[in-house]
């Protein structure tokens, strides 16, 4: 799927982002721009989104698109060689969205996008009420690797692979009957969907709000595969 000559470093960011625009394609979003593009797309032309691309630069956002409701959509891309946990007060989160808010711009849906863990306390902030010029918020876990999923040579089993390992993850988390984590953190039990062109499925698991080490049942995998099955009849 990797064809451009790149510079190592940006090598794996890009097949990165690649990915996820695939994923917001098959969820219905029709891409402008991306940090690491050489070529503008046709709907980057547009009198509304041209002033917005100097933005789209990897600080503020890695990705803009149109969503299902033609809303304007920033896109920042986390990825990290370790696993790491997002907590209350993550800077990259709280720096776009600071940025977006003095560039005056209104109605922006933003969508952090990060390998990492999202923890319940990243989660349960009410962003919007800080941040009024967003006023919609979405958070993605991606738990593929992009270099591995790049080598798949099959395009049905790639966005398979793609939509099955990202998580849109809910912002409303109750205690779980689990208990404590081994840690002494509490475990919180919250919801993740996984989703493509309308259509969803959303799944419990729990995370530590320590650590952030996360649980789900066994039988989510199942259901994941199940869900997935439906994709190569689009």
């Amino acid at each position: 799927m990797y064809s451009e000559r790149r510079q190592p470093e940006d090598r794996s960011r890009f097949l990165y982002l690649t990915a996820i625009i695939d994923y917001l394609k098959s969820n219905r979003h029709r891409i402008a721009h991306h940090a690491l593009s050489r070529t503008a797309a046709p709907l980057a032309s547009r009198g509304d989104i041209q002033p917005l691309l100097p933005l789209i630069n990897g600080e503020i956002a890695d990705i803009i698109t149109l969503d299902m409701n033609s809303k304007k959509t920033f896109v920042k891309c986390m990825h990290f060689d370790d696993l790491v946990a997002h907590f209350e007060g993550d800077i990259a989160l709280n720096d776009s969205l600071a940025r977006i808010q003095e560039e005056d711009l209104k109605d922006i849906h933003f969508i952090f996008a990060s390998n990492g863990i999202l923890t319940s306390k990243l989660l349960e902030i009410d962003y919007i009420s800080q941040y009024p010029n967003v006023s919609q918020i979405s958070f993605l876990e991606v738990r593929f690797d992009p270099d591995a999923i790049h080598k798949i040579g099959n395009p049905n089993i790639y966005l398979r692979k793609v939509v099955g390992q990202v998580r849109e993850i809910g912002v409303t988390f109750n205690e779980s009957p689990s208990g404590n984590c081994e840690c002494g953190g509490k475990m919180m039990a919250g919801t993740y969907k996984i989703s493509y062109w309308g259509k969803s499925k959303s799944l419990e698991y729990s995370v530590c709000d320590n650590c952030g080490i996360q649980q789900e049942s066994d039988e989510n995998a199942g259901q994941v595969m199940s869900f997935m099955q439906g994709l190569a009849a689009q």
